[in-house]
Parts: C-alpha cells; sequence; structure tokens
C-alpha cells in the first residue's frame, strides 16, 4: 500500500521484505524507500538510518535487527502496543508476553521521544470493526497523520481501492488512525474522556452518513466531514 502510494505521487519506491517464517508466528521485517529520483541502491535500510518506524508487532520491533535501523535525532516512531503472541507463547501457556511498557521504552529511548505515538491498534480495530485485522491500517494512518510519511492521504485511500481488499473497511480503518493522532478523545466514551484512553465504539458509518446527509453539506465541506 505504501509503495503503491508513493507511485501515485510521482515518487521512486525500492522494497525488501524479510518475511522469515511469517506463517508460523516468525519475525517479518519490510523496508520501504521513497525517492524523489531514481537511485542505485539497495532497498535495505541502513544502519540508524530509518525516518519512519512502523512497529506492527512489539517484540519484533524490539529485536535487534530492527532497533538497530533507528537514530534518536531522527525516527519517528508509531507503535502498536498489542500482544501479538510467538510460536513458543502459542505452544506453552507458561510462556507470558513481557510487560508492554518497557518495551515502549527501549523503542522511545533509540527514536525521536517527543513525536513516539504508541496505543493498542489490535483492540482499537476490535472495537470499531469486530476484527482485529485493521491495525495495521489503523497504525498506518497514525503514521500519516503523524507526519512520519511522505505520501499523500489521497494516494493511499488510491492504494487500498486498487488492492482491492476489504476497501471500505481499510479506508475507515486509515482515517481512523489519523483520528487517533488528530483527535483521539473522540475515539473514547463521553464518560471517560477526563480520565484515560479507552478505545470504544463510535458511531457506524451508516449512522456518520446519515448525519452528514441532513446536514447537506456539498464539495469540500461534504469531503472534510466524510473524513472526520
Amino acid at each position: 500500500i505504501i509503495g503503491t502510494a508513493a507511485l501515485f505521487d510521482g515518487k521512486y519506491v525500492a522494497g525488501l521484505d524479510q518475511t522469515g517464517l511469517s506463517q508460523k508466528a516468525g519475525s517479518v521485517f519490510s523496508h520501504v524507500k521513497i525517492l524523489s529520483e531514481p537511485a542505485r541502491e539497495s532497498a535495505r535500510v541502513s544502519i540508524s538510518n530509518c525516518d519512519c518506524f512502523l512497529a506492527f508487532d512489539l517484540l519484533t520491533a524490539c529485536a535487534s535487527p530492527a532497533l538497530s535501523r533507528l537514530a534518536p535525532e531522527r525516527t519517528i516512531a508509531i507503535v502498536s502496543t498489542s500482544k501479538q503472541p510467538t510460536g513458543d507463547m502459542v505452544r506453552s501457556t507458561a510462556v507470558n508476553f513481557p510487560p508492554i511498557e518497557p518495551l515502549v521504552d527501549t523503542i522511545r529511548s533509540r527514536t525521536r521521544a517527543d513525536r513516539l505515538i504508541s496505543f493498542d491498534a489490535a483492540h482499537l480495530s476490535d472495537s470499531l470493526f469486530g476484527d482485529h485485522i485493521a491495525a495495521n491500517m489503523i497504525t498506518l494512518g497514525a503514521a500519516y497523520q503523524a507526519g512520519a510519511l511522505p505520501i499523500s492521504a489521497d494516494s493511499i485511500e488510491k492504494a487500498i481501492t486498487l488492492n482491492g481488499v476489504a476497501i471500505e473497511m481499510n479506508i475507515s480503518a486509515f482515517r481512523v488512525g489519523r483520528l487517533v493522532v488528530a483527535d483521539p478523545i473522540c475515539l473514547t466514551p463521553r464518560e471517560t474522556r477526563k480520565t484515560s484512553f479507552i478505545p470504544a465504539t463510535i458511531l457506524s458509518l451508516n449512522e456518520a452518513q446519515g448525519i452528514i446527509n441532513e446536514i447537506n453539506g456539498a464539495g469540500e465541506l461534504r469531503r472534510l466531514l466524510e473524513i472526520r
């Protein structure tokens, strides 16, 4: 999706996927370079040369192959704190997931701490869509809204449409991710808004569309309301 969106924006893309044994709960690392002009260089992100770090899997993100790419003065990290079990955890109930905060702190210490964003993307996805499958797209939306991706929102949504998989859900998930950064309070229950961030189900798409139709907005106003 990221690579296709960059192409829509007239940029050049180099990518490398190290999938390993992902189908058996193994680690997956993906390198993506977005370039303003073609260049003959490795698709692999070099040591301390990462601009945007998307941590879809917290344990994998804290492994040395990933951490070595980060730089405190350069890297913006968007971290999903969802607990993704390893193969050992699946096979044995005696193996527990480690505490979340120390893992996030590990990433924070190696990136721009003032720009780090962390949230439970799978929980939010389950709350809004009834499935955790949209968690990665929510995380991507947060990265875009944080200014960590040099591509446009329109191109990302065009890439989602071109991909042809769960288009409506994925576009909605991308927009939810943007809200996580732009206005997280709208994703919390009214009675808890003065306390902590607790993801909760917001208006359904049909309910939201009904409100927009009642307002009778048109043109740019309608487009902004639909994104909101």
